[in-house]
């Protein structure tokens, strides 16, 4: 029996108000355990001890920032021992200024890196110009000093453009799911059918402006059905989704909610007659893949990672991105189906989630990555040969 592989795991953030991400690392932890001996190390101020110990993590390196810089500068700083017997540095999120200094150090003690960005690349237009000149500037040699980045879809491989990274260095490798192993965590909610849904955050990037306009065209053209958005609020956004509620006129039909967890949040996902999800350059996003295994119908646009695993699947799921007609009509469509449609669209897609998406799963990928990357041996670039991809192009 080959040695367990020793993890230096840095997380971007463990608590829930970092949403998906605080969740997809945590898991990814916990699944690792059981093959691998994981180190997990966060800034002091960005965990939640409550929702580490939830996910059977007992015990987290704590550190500020500046320490990084301080522990280059000083080979006697106490943070050089955290490298001792390491195998690998697995870095997640990227817009943290200390993996710069964490990449150096791994490049003087020979330890090769992972970089998981997690959606946090270069997207023309949206990213704002303190975190555009840090991706283009020290972010750039943060990623072309990795041994492997990987990216969540195909789809998040364009947002990496900018990085001049070479294909054999770019992994894809999904999110898990959690709950996908797990039946009775979303099984028997019945569909009560009055109303779709949006569950995630409420921000710009959400797209929700949009979604408003798309749900007042379905209504433009027949539709009766209600919208729920729920999630937590960012930044005073919901001021710009009530008044784009009061324009279109659709005070009596909009509804905003607070955020479920839990058991709630699986019953908010099964009865909705759609769950919409209308993202912008989202390069997974684990809420529709949640919506299947609900047993509610996922809406997402063509331009995300959700679309290309889904696209052979549920393609009446995906519509144009952008286009406010299209989505409308894809509401109507979910609108008029019926149970019996809806569980036969819905079973071959929930088995696909069942089966791939499981953390299991995505961690016996990561492993197989980090083994290759420490023994220098190549590995599969852009190849997901250890998923039942539904895509043609994966």
């Amino acid at each position: 029996m080959s040695k367990p592989i020793r993890i230096l795991f840095f997380s971007s953030g463990m608590a829930p108000e970092y949403g998906g991400a605080s969740i997809s690392e945590a898991s990814l932890c916990q699944a690792l355990e059981n093959k691998a001996k994981v180190t997990v190390a966060c800034r002091e101020d960005r965990w939640n001890r409550k929702f580490v110990r939830g996910f059977g993590i007992n015990n987290i390196l704590e550190f500020s920032p500046s320490d990084f810089f301080k522990c280059w500068r000083d080979k006697q700083h106490p943070i050089w021992s955290w490298f001792n017997n390491i195998d690998i540095v697995h870095l997640n999120g990227h817009w943290r200024w200390e993996y710069y200094f964490i990449s150096k150090i791994c490049n003087q003690l020979a330890i090769p890196y992972i970089l998981h960005p997690r959606g946090m690349m270069l997207v023309d237009g949206r990213k704002l110009p303190l975190k555009r000149a840090f991706n283009l500037l020290i972010g750039k040699k943060i990623a072309q000093s990795a041994r492997q980045l990987v990216a969540l879809s195909k789809f998040e491989t364009f947002q990496l453009k900018p990085y001049d990274l070479s294909v054999k260095a770019i992994s894809i490798i999904p999110n898990g799911v959690c709950g996908s192993g797990n039946s009775d965590a979303y099984s028997n909610y019945p569909v009560i059918s009055d109303h779709f849904l949006y569950f995630g955050r409420l921000e710009h990037r959400k797209n929700l402006l949009f979604l408003l306009e798309s749900f007042a065209r379905y209504r433009q053209l027949g539709g009766t059905k209600k919208l729920r958005l729920k999630g937590p609020v960012e930044h005073g956004y919901e001021q710009l989704v009530h008044q784009k509620i009061t324009e279109l006129h659709l005070g009596h039909h909009v509804s905003l909610l607070a955020p479920s967890y839990g058991a709630d949040k699986w019953k908010h996902l099964g009865q909705a007659i759609a769950v919409v999800y209308p993202c912008l350059d989202e390069p997974f996003g684990r809420v529709p893949f949640e919506a299947l295994l609900a047993g509610s119908i996922p809406i997402v646009p063509t331009e995300s990672g959700g679309a290309e695993y889904l696209g052979s699947l549920l393609p009446e799921s995906i519509y144009p991105t952008d286009q406010v007609d299209a989505l409308a009509q894809r509401l109507l469509w979910a609108e008029k189906l019926d149970l019996d449609q809806r569980n036969l669209l819905l079973k071959e897609a929930k088995l696909w989630v069942q089966t791939n998406l499981d953390w299991k799963k995505v961690s016996e990928r990561v492993i197989q990555l980090y083994r290759t990357t420490t023994s220098n041996e190549s590995a599969s670039p852009l190849l997901e040969t250890d998923f039942a991809s539904p895509h043609p192009a994966l």
